[in-house]
């Protein structure tokens, strides 16, 4: 049953369903869920699709995209990950009977399998890929649908691509766009695009029952004096105490029945004390598999998490965000929520990028909960108090509004050369201040990257062209000049993947 609603004329039109998981989305009304989508785009040039996290429409949509178009079609589909874009180009390649590279395929940075021509074909990349490409042909010409995944995270790089697409449509007269999202705050797309239609198409789900940290604790009769006081501060950035972690872990293993346990950290540093600490209670068990999960491990290692366990093993995976969007893994039945995660924020003092740990949104926790059950009741243990989670933001806030926008800066002067800065952003879907976009310009003139009247340098074009902050990367072009570039080189590798000096560097932070 859809409940439709035109609230006036417009060629733009929401999708919005929920479902169990990513194997289970259209069962039952298969037919019907693929064919609002296709008439929604046959009659409209943009639509967005909302569905909660693991519904399928990662899959299922381009997938129901390629089956009506056929050989016409020529889909891009965007996501925010390595991992996510090679995973499900692989799983839409086998629900189709085919090997990657045939009608689907993937592009990511220094590696890629594209669909071969002729025919219809679907590309999942990376949102670097896709902006380079917009970067070369503003319309997309020769593209039929460009679907933006994930939307809701906010990252930099999907806010400047929906500009672009933006200006895409007014270019390439047959591109279509969708923009999916598993939250319903679906607003700030709807009014980019227009004020528009909501069509709603509801799942059904499995029940996730969720305890906190008292209830943990009675639970299995565990003492956790850390993790409880961080949770009564009122104020404060959250600490996790992997000590504390792995005895819920721990506690979890013993008591439940048979499940994949997904850990949600905030970071490399704490998944390996996590893993470390389980390796030496559980020794050389064969009936337990611990895999870490995070954008540092090849992408080989990361699919690990994929692998189904024999009847009898626990499979337990510590793992960052990266596993609360994009990806699904479809055997948790326990989800163990620190409710930190990391984010890049401006340094107050300095003007630079800071790589902190603070506590989830509301919708981010909601995300992590329904991780846990895609194929049955589940389990969520969140390590926060229900006081606490009542301080927690609505939403996390779009990246842009709180990086420093040098790197953004740079790019948007390769999309449109010819721009003021200020004016180029003011047409994303929240602009940023002007006084951080002034900090920004000013940077890049002092590193000669750009003129004062903002038009792109020689220098400039280098560094944009360089995969590094343009400090770093000005750095590395200088040592050519000095005779040092080796030692330039190495820092420059260290300071850009946010690698830690220490071994217990976690510990030694205040």
């Amino acid at each position: 049953m859809y409940r439709v609603r035109f609230p006036h004329e417009t060629t733009l039109c929401v999708i919005h369903m929920s479902c169990v998981c990513e194997t289970c989305m259209f069962v039952n009304t298969a037919t019907t869920q693929e064919d609002q989508i296709i008439s929604t785009l046959e009659q409209n040039r943009v639509a967005v699709i909302v569905g909660a996290a693991g519904c399928g429409k990662s899959t299922r949509a381009p997938a129901a995209i390629l089956r009506h178009y056929g050989a016409t079609t020529s889909a891009i589909v965007s996501e925010p990950r390595r991992v996510a874009a090679i995973g499900l180009a692989e799983r839409v390649a086998s629900e189709l009977g085919e090997e990657v590279g045939e009608s689907i395929g993937y592009q990511v940075r220094l590696h890629s399998k594209p669909p071969k021509p002729p025919g219809g074909s679907i590309l999942y990349c990376t949102s670097g890929v896709l902006l380079r490409r917009l970067q070369s042909n503003p319309g997309l010409e020769g593209c039929t649908h460009v679907i933006i995944d994930e939307a809701h995270e906010r990252d930099v790089n999907t806010d400047v691509t929906l500009l672009l697409l933006k200006r895409a449509l007014d270019i390439n007269a047959a591109l279509k766009v969708v923009i999916m999202s598993a939250t319903l705050d679906t607003g700030v797309f709807t009014k980019y695009f227009n004020e528009c239609p909501i069509v709603e198409v509801p799942g059904r789900t499995f029940p996730v029952e969720v305890s906190y940290l008292e209830d943990i604790q009675k639970r299995f009769g565990l003492t956790l004096p850390y993790t409880t006081e961080m949770s009564n501060k009122e104020d404060g950035r959250p600490q996790v105490k992997c000590q504390e972690v792995a005895e819920l872990i721990k506690a979890v293993d013993r008591k439940e029945k048979e499940g994949a346990i997904l850990v949600f950290l905030p970071g490399w540093s704490e998944i390996k004390l996590t893993k470390q600490l389980l390796d030496e209670h559980y020794g050389q068990s064969s009936m337990h598999m611990i895999l870490p999960v995070h954008s540092r491990l090849s992408t080989t290692d990361q699919a690990k998490m994929f692998a189904t366990p024999s009847p009898g093993i626990r499979k337990i995976v510590l793992a960052t965000n990266v596993a609360e969007t994009s990806i699904t893994i479809p055997d948790v039945v326990y989800v163990i929520d620190s409710g930190a995660h990391k984010e890049n924020r401006i340094k107050d003092g300095t003007g630079t990028a800071s790589l902190e740990t603070v506590w989830v949104s509301l919708a981010g926790a909601k995300q992590r909960t329904g991780r846990a059950g895609r194929v049955q009741p589940g389990h969520c243990y969140r390590m926060y108090s229900k006081e606490k989670e009542a301080d927690f933001v609505p939403h996390t806030t779009p990246e842009i509004l709180r990086i420093p926008l040098v790197q953004t800066v740079l790019d948007c002067k390769s999309y449109a050369p010819h721009e003021k800065i200020a004016s180029f952003l003011s047409q994303l879907p929240e602009p940023p201040s002007d006084k951080s976009i002034r900090f920004a310009v000013n940077d890049l003139v002092e590193l000669g990257a750009l003129t004062p009247s903002e038009q792109l340098t020689r220098v400039g074009s280098i560094l944009s062209s360089v995969s590094l902050h343009p400090r770093l990367a000005h750095s590395v072009l200088q040592s050519t000049i000095l005779g040092n570039v080796v030692a330039a080189t190495y820092m420059a590798a260290h300071c850009s993947t946010h690698t830690e000096l220490f071994w217990n560097a976690a510990d030694r932070r205040d």
